[in-house]
Parts: C-alpha cells; sequence; structure tokens
C-alpha cells in the first residue's frame, strides 16, 4: 500500500461547516422536495408517501449533509445520547401535554376557522377508503417515523443552527422560531397553534436534556394518542367535545404536567445542561457525495415497487386528483348525499380489488360531481 492510498479524500465543503449553514441547506433542500417529490410521492399512496416523506426527506436529507459535513449524524444531533430518566420524562410529558394543551389549542383554533376550511384540513378524511395495510401504514408512520425522522431534521439539525445564528442571545428566540417552522411544515392552519406548542415543547427537551430522545418520545406519545382515540371513534357519529369538557381536561392535565415537570427537574444529574449546538466535526466521511448513492437508489426502488404492487390503487388515485374534484362532505350534508357517497366508496373499493373495471369508477364518479355540482351537497 503507498503512502498516498492513507490521504485522506477531499469534502465536498471546506471544514468545518457551520451549523446554521448545514442547517440552512437542510431547510432549503426540504421545502423543495417537499412540496414536489413528496407531494407527487403521497398522491400515488398517502400510506406508502408518509413514510417516504419521513424517511427519505426528513432524515435523509440532513443525514447526507451533516456526513458531508464532517460529522457523525447521530452524535451531531443528540440521536445517540439516549438517558431513560429525561427520556420517561419525555414520554409521559407528550401524553400528558395532549389533554392539557393540544386538545384546548385544538378546540380553539376548531371554533374560530370557518367551516369550510375545517372541511378542507380534516385529517379524518386520510383514513377514507384505505385498505387495511394502508391505515397500518399511516398509523405506524405517525406513530414511528415521524417522531424520530421529524425531530431529527427540526431539533437534531434546525433548531442547534438557530442557536448557531442567535449566538448568545438566549434560547427563546432559537426555541420559538424553531417549533414555527415545525408547525408551518405541517400545511395546516386549523392545527397550526396546537403544533407550535408541540414544537416549543419538543425543543425545549432537546434543548434541556442535550438528546433527541424526550423530543422524539413526546412526539410519540402525543401522535399514539390522538391515534388512539381516532380509532375508538371511528366510525360513531358522537359530538364533539363541549367547552366544559374542554377546560376539564386542560386543568387536570395541567396539574399533572406541572407536577411532571417539578418532579423530573429535581433529579440530580438527568439534565446535564442546555445543548445549544450541534456537536463538533468527527470522523469525517470518505465517499463524498457518494452519501447519497444508497439513499437515493432505496427511494427509487420502494417507490418502483409500490407501482408494481399496486397498479390500481395508484391508478384510482391519479383519477381521482386528475378529475373534477368532488367537495368535503358536510356533517349535515342530505341522508341521501351520504347514501350517493357511499355507494360511490363501494364502486371505488370493488375496482380496488379488480372485482370492477377502472372505467366504472371513472364513470360513477363522474355522474356523482356532476350531481352535486348541480344541486349542491
Amino acid at each position: 500500500m503507498g503512502s498516498m492510498d492513507l490521504l485522506p479524500e477531499p469534502l465536498p465543503f471546506p471544514r468545518p461547516v457551520a451549523p446554521r449553514l448545514v442547517a440552512a441547506m437542510a431547510g432549503a433542500a426540504l421545502l423543495v422536495t417537499f412540496v414536489t417529490v413528496g407531494a407527487a410521492v403521497q398522491v400515488l399512496n398517502v400510506g406508502f408517501g408518509l413514510w417516504f416523506t419521513e424517511v427519505f426527506l426528513f432524515l435523509g436529507i440532513p443525514w447526507v449533509l451533516l456526513r458531508l459535513s464532517g460529522r457523525r449524524p447521530g452524535e451531531a444531533t443528540g440521536l445517540r445520547a439516549l438517558a431513560w430518566g429525561p427520556a420517561l420524562v419525555g414520554l409521559l410529558a407528550g401524553g400528558v401535554n395532549f389533554f392539557a394543551a393540544v386538545v384546548p389549542l385544538q378546540f380553539l383554533s376548531t371554533s374560530l376557522a370557518p367551516e369550510s376550511l375545517r372541511l378542507v384540513f380534516d385529517h379524518a378524511r386520510v383514513f377514507e377508503q384505505l385498505e387495511a395495510w394502508e391505515l397500518a401504514a399511516v398509523l405506524t408512520g405517525v406513530t414511528l417515523a415521524a417522531p424520530v425522522c421529524e425531530e431529527f431534521f427540526f431539533r437534531g439539525v434546525l433548531q442547534p443552527g438557530l442557536f448557531d445564528a442567535a449566538g448568545a442571545r438566549g434560547p427563546l428566540r432559537p426555541l420559538l422560531l424553531t417549533a414555527f417552522l415545525f408547525s408551518l411544515f405541517h400545511l395546516d392552519p386549523v392545527g397550526f397553534l396546537a403544533r407550535w406548542e408541540l414544537g416549543l415543547l419538543f425543543g425545549w427537551l432537546a434543548w434541556r436534556s442535550g438528546s433527541l430522545w424526550p423530543g422524539i418520545l413526546a412526539h410519540a406519545a402525543n401522535n399514539g394518542v390522538s391515534s388512539a382515540l381516532f380509532l375508538l371513534g371511528r366510525g360513531r357519529e358522537e359530538e364533539s367535545l363541549q367547552l366544559p369538557q374542554v377546560l376539564g381536561m386542560a386543568a387536570v392535565g395541567g396539574l399533572l404536567f406541572a407536577g411532571l415537570l417539578r418532579w423530573a427537574l429535581s433529579q440530580p444529574g438527568w439534565w446535564p445542561g442546555p445543548a445549544t449546538g450541534m456537536a463538533a466535526a468527527a470522523a469525517r466521511p470518505r465517499s463524498g457525495w457518494r452519501t447519497a448513492l444508497p439513499w437515493l437508489a432505496a427511494a427509487g426502488v420502494s417507490s418502483a415497487l409500490l407501482v408494481g404492487l399496486d397498479p390500481r390503487g395508484v391508478r384510482l388515485n391519479l383519477l381521482d386528483l386528475s378529475g373534477e374534484r368532488l367537495a368535503p362532505l358536510r356533517k349535515d350534508a342530505p341522508e341521501e348525499v351520504k347514501a350517493a357517497r357511499a355507494g360511490l366508496a363501494a364502486v371505488r373499493q370493488q375496482a380496488r380489488r379488480g372485482e370492477l373495471p377502472l372505467a366504472a369508477y371513472e364513470e360513477a364518479r363522474a355522474a356523482r360531481v356532476k350531481a352535486e355540482s348541480s344541486s349542491g351537497p
């Protein structure tokens, strides 16, 4: 082996790369791919698209950029810094905070939003007409993939970058801005306030503990409680929560949250000190931009598998998008309209399973659009 073989490869970027530059590059790349590639893949299949977006965009893009900047992604972001005490606090805090803050804020936002906006951003509609495996993909994506991948970017890369840009001006501005961008990325004006509060909780846990795991587990607990309540109430025509119920949840949840926080902060050794930066460069990669090739290959192969294994589902989703859109079904719609929509859904399921030609659903859908556009739902 010659001496030249021992020389390191040149880095794609000058070293060291400032955390704010890594965060800016990751944020810009994510924004572009999120509204293009991510949106396109979610049209093909919502369950697959959710996992694709989380793994290849929110995790893959910052992972590659961290490698190119000369950092070990797990160490630089605090993903490997697992302390069981703060992690347990995060898990409990995420569940309690759901009732203490998320439910009241969502109730307030829903009460103030116009009905047209509530119908467009009613996330329960995502679960309509899903096969069992698609429902499982969505629920596991929400409770497993989203907490890990989104926390990796927002609290592991973006938040340290904003701390780096803010200098010594205190933690409030970076925490608020990270939480704001976290909520903004979800593209849901009705749920914006609740997600902003969640972003503050996840960001504070990461900042206070120096680890991503408390925020990841709080994120997972929040999404898990929300998903469980959705499944328990699925298919029921029940009244929405009323103000006294919401206030009761907020009061009990707030007391539990305050008690949990007071107890947690009193534990010696659990909180090593605020983490305001990104770990220093270490063990830089030798592969340069080739670091991205495995991610690109996996993204391409998984997309090809989806189209190959579920061609009818993909074609139906594209058909729904390309044709004239059906307006969201209002809860107070006439019973005949609800029955007609249920019949259309049944035709779609038969076409999905191959019991009817796709053209049969296309014709039934066009007839329903014409009927509702002439009379209104």
